[in-house]
């Protein structure tokens, strides 16, 4: 059958119009009769809603084209975030598209294996199972409107058995700091010691911590804050202090005790048996305990162990009358102004309820959001524990460890297809609205709770006070279900908090756009807490030494420091393919497990990188390879939190081994026997010295900053006696970037930003290995342990040469040179030569080796202003040409010219500490423009080349000479 061109057009045309009602579960396509209102074909639209990716709170918003969410980003408004967005949350739109979501309500049968049910039928069944027995709920940290209707529903089924389960608990900090996790004002003090608190990267809430350590960092009267990293390793944030202190897991206590400032005037010097005891400098010891006890707004984070958490926050607040002459509280860390993991019960709760779990005393247990099966040690008991109970229920929407264990699944919608609310701080509450139609045959959780609480004997509408969590949400906030029904007193109209995403200090004055004709932009200005700062506390007698006990390891024991991975956090995200084949910032690991080995241990054990070592304690073992690094102290194996999944889905099962099993203590000694064998431990290949090249250019602080080399602009004032040929004439615009340096953590979000804007296709552990990985934008690093800052990173993208390389030596002129600067690479004509990328010397470009593979449904987040690319064409990037593109058309649209910061390229707009800086070299006003002409630290990569780049870099900036 011959299909004309114009009925292609139109089949397209009707496919996208009923994808909306698709996914509520018509099974034929319908075209649109009216064409809603706010969806124009072709024009993005945005939703607001709360990030649940970790339990950092950041607020979100998300583009939809044609009914199909395609790309996650920051909430400009948002106070927590700022518009900016982690790795994680790039990824969180594989939760949504992720092809081994449960689809449908399952019951485990007879010979032990799950069998479809609907949803009728498995309701009226799970809720008669119910009534009148002894439940408990498992759930992960929620607040708001869901953890007050699972309290209510508990108790209209006659319990109370709630525990709010998180791996990462922050129990220590809250034992130190009364009950509570305070507020840390990061960008406010003037000298930050980290005791093992890796807040650039998982700790509490990276982005918020991220963002204000830039400002923290920021240069005033030729001065700034400094950062004191004390841990067992290099992190990312270590790599990011000005001087750490690496010590053995638990010795940061020590530490912390020894730069107390109750012993100034005393006899007794703490800091020498804690130099000698741990091999550190003692006057490095001393001029940093003297810096920070002297400093105006010192502030102490605190990581660890239960006892370097109480030393970490005792440094914050003075405890005697002694410390109070030299310092007061800050109030840096505010009490008053509590995170939400607060809320987290406590490590008894866990062990009560497993406990009453296998002497039978609980006969129905529901869990959502929480894998205990996976992420608790195997000491802990709970799996066995799982068998005395006779009806266990997930509401999970993902076969996870413990919904394998269940007798029935009730599958939850994904955050993003949800209702609901989620408060970081008491001041900021998020709303979570469903940004596309459902997917599978799931519901909202707080529906189901409704739905089974009526299959049990409940009237819904005389204990919750509504019929669905929709109508309980709005009640929640005040909001009038029913024309003629009061409004709550002085409560915002629903539809505003909808569309801010949420309800925070000045939360009134903005509102999220909808549509792509309004500028997206965002403030970096921090929202100031409304909440004032505590008193000092009460002062108690701490005149004891630093105890010193056997916190290193005896002599052939090892100490094992198990540590959130930057992408995986506690292993949720590991089922993110994008995830997956991010590499960490420091080891540079992908798809798998490692286990980080000092030099000095290594030779003991004698072992060298790649090798598998077996690592156990009690029963529980793993079987990892080892990578020999400096960055870990002696006697400690560092190993990352996240992988090893049994269950969980393609990407996550049977990659790498969880390290959780063997935690039944914090830090605890572990044997380490060589296995006899090597496994590659899959890293992104590429060198880690500059050997001599200076591409990472760092200037000292206590020198005036000045170019040691004329930049050589990408414009045709930049060709000199030394050009043979003219440069190039741009027509209005030349496109150009500068990214700071000294602003880049490592941390990546710019680079799963990037995957998500562009269609970049995953290759798997195997193509890493054969060194074809995709991604249009790597953050290098290059590392020298002898320098003052060992670790230096750098983000290396296309840069956009105006003498580039590539382009004369393509055969069929695939990379061109656009008319406003553009390094074009046009995919139907490229024939796959590879050339340009033979002649690139920044080594930027990507070749498909394959037709990556797009599993159903994740074709649906494919952006559709970008093509996705097949076999034998090579790519890179384009500076984001599609927004370009976009921006241009919004301000002819709107009959003006294109202002500087009108186009945002995806890794600008997500980067946490504003790294990037976009726009036309030929406007003299904007901002890369002024770093190209006058910035002191400005300079390109391989200068010498003459490849005129139109990407500037600004030098770091370093301690010292």
């Amino acid at each position: 059958m011959r299909i004309s061109r114009r009925g292609f057009l139109q089949g397209i045309g009707v496919s996208f119009g009923g994808f909306g009602l698709m996914t509520l579960g018509y099974d034929r396509l319908v075209p649109y009769i009216h064409q809603p209102d706010e969806l124009v074909p072709g024009v993005s639209t945005w939703y607001a809603t709360s990030c649940r990716e970790c339990p950092a709170g950041c607020g979100m918003v998300l583009r939809s084209r044609e009914s199909r969410v395609v790309k996650c980003e920051g909430n400009p408004h948002h106070p927590v975030n700022r518009g900016r967005l982690c790795a994680r949350g790039q990824a969180a739109l594989h939760g949504l598209y992720d092809p081994d979501r449960i689809k449908g309500p399952l019951r485990r049968d007879s010979s032990g294996e799950f069998t479809a049910a609907k949803w009728d039928e498995a309701v009226s069944a799970v809720g008669a199972e119910l009534k009148g027995k002894r439940i408990a709920f498992v759930t992960d940290l929620q607040t708001g409107s869901l953890a007050s209707l699972t309290r209510e529903w508990l108790a209209a089924l006659g319990s109370d058995r709630l525990v709010t389960y998180e791996p990462i608990d922050y129990e220590n900090i809250k034992t130190a700091a009364g009950g509570v996790v305070p507020s840390f004002n990061i960008a406010a003090a003037d000298h930050l010691i980290s005791f093992g608190a890796d807040f650039l990267e998982t700790w509490i809430s990276p982005v918020e911590y991220a963002r204000r350590f830039a400002e923290m960092r920021q240069i005033k009267n030729g001065k700034r804050a400094r950062f004191v990293y004390v841990g067992p390793r290099m992190s990312m944030t270590a790599a990011n202090a000005d001087e750490r202190i690496i010590v053995p897991p638990g010795a940061e206590a020590q530490v912390a005790e020894a730069f107390s400032p109750k012993w100034l005037g005393v006899a007794y010097d703490p800091l020498t048996p804690v130099a000698h005891k741990y091999g550190l400098d003692k006057r490095s010891l001393s001029r940093v305990s003297n810096e920070f006890i002297h400093a105006k707004a010192p502030l102490a984070l605190p990581g660890g162990s239960a006892e370097t958490a109480r030393a970490s926050m005792a440094l914050n607040a003075p405890e005697t009358s002694s410390e109070a002459k030299w310092r007061s509280p800050t109030g840096l860390a505010d009490p008053g102004r509590p995170h939400a993991v607060t809320h987290i019960s406590s490590r008894s709760e866990m062990t009560a309820l497993t406990a009453d779990m296998e002497a039978g005393k609980i006969d129905a247990l529901v869990v959502f959001g929480a894998n205990p099966v996976y992420s608790l040690p195997q000491s802990a008991g709970f799996k066995e524990a799982l068998k005395h109970v006779k009806t266990v229920v997930s509401l999970s929407s993902y076969m996870d460890e413990t919904t394998a264990q269940a007798h029935w699944v009730l599958p939850s919608s994904a955050p993003l297809e949800t209702w609901g609310d989620y408060s970081p701080y008491p001041d900021t509450i998020n709303l979570m609205q469903p940004v596309m139609g459902q997917l599978f045959d799931t519901k909202q959780t707080g529906d189901i709770l409704i739905e089974l609480a009526k299959a049990s004997g409940v009237e819904p509408r005389s204990v919750f006070h509504a019929e669905t969590f929709y109508d309980y949400l709005r009640r929640r906030w005040g909001i009038a279900i029913a024309p003629g029904e009061a409004q709550g007193a002085g409560s915002p109209e629903w539809e505003s908090h909808v569309q801010i995403g949420g309800r925070w200090p000045g939360s009134g004055e903005a509102a999220t756009p909808t549509t792509g004709y309004q500028t997206m932009g965002w403030s970096v200005e921090p929202i100031p807490s409304a909440v004032p700062a505590p008193p000092p506390t009460a002062p108690s007698d701490m005149s004891d030494r630093p105890d010193l006990s056997d916190i290193s390891p005896r002599k052939g024991d090892i100490k094992l420091h198990a540590y959130p991975h930057i992408y995986f956090y506690d292993g949720r995200g590991a089922n993110r393919r994008w995830l997956q084949e991010m590499p960490d910032p420091i080891i540079h690991g992908v798809w798998g497990t490692w286990a980080e080995l000092h030099p000095r241990t290594a030779s003991k054990l004698g072992v060298e990188t790649n090798d598998l070592i077996d690592i156990s304690r009690r029963g529980a073992a793993i079987r990892v390879p080892v990578y020999v690094t400096s960055g870990v102290a002696p006697d400690t194996v560092a190993v990352p939190i996240g992988e090893g999944h049994e269950e969980y889905g393609r990407y996550a099962r049977g990659i790498g081994a969880n390290v959780l099993p063997l935690l039944d203590t914090e830090s605890p000694t572990v044997e380490i026997t060589p296995a006899g064998e090597s496994k590659w431990l899959t890293r992104i290949k590429g060198a880690i010295s500059q050997n001599g090249r200076n591409i990472v250019q760092t200037t000292p602080l206590d020198k005036p900053f000045r170019r040691e080399e004329e930049i050589a602009l990408p414009l045709p004032a930049g060709y000199k006696w030394k050009d043979f040929y003219p440069g190039h004439e741009h027509a209005g615009h030349r496109w150009a970037m500068a990214i700071d340096l000294d602003k880049c953590i490592g941390c990546g979000a710019c680079v799963t930003a990037c995957y998500a804007e562009n269609n970049l296709g995953v290759v798997g552990p195997d193509g890493i290995y054969r060194k074809r990985e995709m991604s249009w934008i790597r953050i290098d690093r290059y590392v020298d342990w002898k320098s003052q800052s060992p670790i230096l990173f750098q983000p290396m993208l296309c840069q956009h040469c105006d003498a580039a390389p590539c382009e004369p030596v393509c055969p069929v002129y695939a990379s061109a040179h656009s008319e406003e600067g553009v390094n074009m690479q046009i995919y139907n004509r490229c024939v796959g030569t590879r050339y340009c990328a033979n002649n690139c010397p920044y080594k930027v470009r990507r070749f498909n080796w394959f037709d990556y593979e797009w599993p159903s449904p994740m074709h649906y987040q494919l952006n559709p202003d970008v093509t996705v690319r097949s076999r034998g064409v090579m790519e890179k990037c384009t500076f984001c040409i599609q927004r370009i593109r976009e921006a241009e058309i919004v301000a002819k649209h709107e009959g003006r010219k294109l202002k500087d910061g009108d186009i945002v390229p995806a890794c600008a707009q997500t980067c946490p500490t504003g790294v990037f800086a976009f726009g036309d070299l030929m406007d003299p006003d904007s901002q890369v423009s002024k770093a190209f002409r006058d910035d002191p630290r400005a300079y390109q990569v391989l200068a010498e080349l003459n490849t005129k780049t139109a990407v500037l870099y600004l030098k770091k900036i370093v301690e010292g000479s």
